[in-house]
């Protein structure tokens, strides 16, 4: 009878590892061409599970947790308490306790920072985040400005910034550069 399963199981197997494959594939490559032919891989910064997400703060004291195009492994605590579990890549956690979820994985695009000029870096754009008041949805711009000498770099504190419910996170990093293309 052992025989019999064991197709079975291995075809399972193989069915298994393939989708993990993509999975792990999808979330390791964060990399993308743009029609002008330049080339950003922030592929360095993606915090695998586990590891602690990204932060920074604003000068309201305000707290950002966040991971790059993937959503964020730790729902902050605040969010769980107020019931506010929605997997999401970027969290604000306000002075007061408050959370607040800034836009969805799904709704990421990428961005030149200008246009005009691509080596000035790039940047991940989330959108359809928790509603502010109004019924405006949240959305967040976490720019990479291109400083080769910066390493990876990490987000700058008091440099994230809140208008109407539409936020920016700065981070000057050497994955803000083109890694190809016409730059």
């Amino acid at each position: 009878m052992s025989t019999v399963y064991a197709p079975a199981f291995n075809l399972l197997a193989v069915i298994s590892i393939s989708f993990l494959g993509v999975t792990i594939g999808d979330v390791a490559t964060c990399s993308h061409t743009f029609p002008d032919g330049n080339t950003f891989d922030l592929s360095g910064l993606v915090k695998p599970g586990g590891e602690r997400d990204w932060y920074a703060d604003d000068r309201n004291g305000n707290m950002y947790y966040f991971n790059i195009c993937a959503d964020a492994n730790d729902v902050p605590e605040s969010c769980q308490y107020l019931e506010k579990a929605v997997q999401a890549p970027v969290y604000q956690v306000s002075n007061e306790s408050d959370c607040f979820w800034l836009g969805q994985l799904r709704s990421m695009e990428w961005e030149l920072i200008d246009e005009n000029e691509p080596a000035a870096g790039v940047e991940l754009y989330y959108f359809d985040g928790e509603q502010c008041a109004g019924g405006v949805a949240r959305d967040v711009r976490v720019q990479f400005f291109c400083d080769p000498d910066a390493g990876a770099g990490k987000p700058l504190d008091y440099y994230v910034l809140e208008e109407d419910c539409h936020y920016s996170i700065t981070w000057p990093s050497k994955y803000g550069c083109p890694a190809s293309g016409a730059a």
